[in-house]
Parts: C-alpha cells; structure tokens; sequence
C-alpha cells in the first residue's frame, strides 16, 4: 500500500507529525492488524464508491492497480496475456489467501497448493505479529 494512501486512511498528516510517512511505515510493517484494516478500509471505501460488493479478482485488480485498471479490467478490455504480466497477475493464484486474510486468517498458500507437496504457514493471532525476516513460505 502506498504511505500516503495508508497516511489518509489512518488519518494521520504531516501536520500531526513532520516524519508522518515512516511513522506509516513503521505501524503498517509491524502491525499486521492494521496493515489488513487499512488494505479492508480501502476496499470497503471502494466498494461503497460503485455501490456494490467487489469479487476477490476485483479486488486484487483495485488493489494493486487503482480505478482505471478495474474499470478496464470489469469492461472486459485486459488481455489474459497483460494479466499474467501485470502487477496484479502475482494475486492471481492467491484468491483465497487473500479471501481468508480479509477474514483476518492469513495463510502462505496458493490456491492451487496441495497440502502434501507445500508447507502452508497459517497465522491466526495477529495480536503480537511480529515481521520475522528469517522466515521464509515454500510453496
């Protein structure tokens, strides 16, 4: 998410705090409850915007690449071939992670992940999330 996009929704300004964007920073990438509220509050935002509930491949499109890529993407006029080479084509197997983490359950595996041929890493309390840079998913 974009520091200023997240800064907005926080409602935080440079008026409260002149290092107002690594304040953002430092919140979304040590607190994961509020990294996924903000990611929920954007959608949510969105969704009251067209009046109606976004599908999770919306989402993933509005999400990673704003209004004009939905209105395209929903028209019809993205190239399957453009959509595995953008930005949001890396979602594209992870729609029920992302399904799941906008439950607040977030999980490391893709939709297509066969529970015998991947580790699958589930994080259930985001109470005390921590970012532990050691680790690592495998898929």
């Amino acid at each position: 998410m974009q520091l200023g996009l997240a800064a907005d929704l926080m409602g935080v300004t440079k008026n409260d705090n002149p290092n107002y964007l690594e304040e953002v920073f430092n919140i979304i990438s040590s607190n994961a409850e509020i990294a996924m509220d903000l990611i929920g509050k954007h959608l949510n935002n969105e969704q009251k915007r067209r009046g109606r509930r976004l599908t999770p491949r919306e989402a993933t499109v509005f999400y990673n690449a704003g209004n004009n890529a939905l209105d395209s993407y929903i028209n019809g006029e993205i190239t399957q071939e453009r959509i595995i080479n953008s930005i949001y084509g890396r979602s594209w197997e992870w729609q029920n992670a992302i399904r799941m983490a906008l439950e607040g359950l977030i999980v490391g595996q893709p939709d297509n992940c066969v529970l015998d041929s991947c580790n699958t890493y589930m994080e259930q309390d985001l109470s005390e999330w921590t970012n532990n840079l050691s680790m690592t998913v495998q898929y």
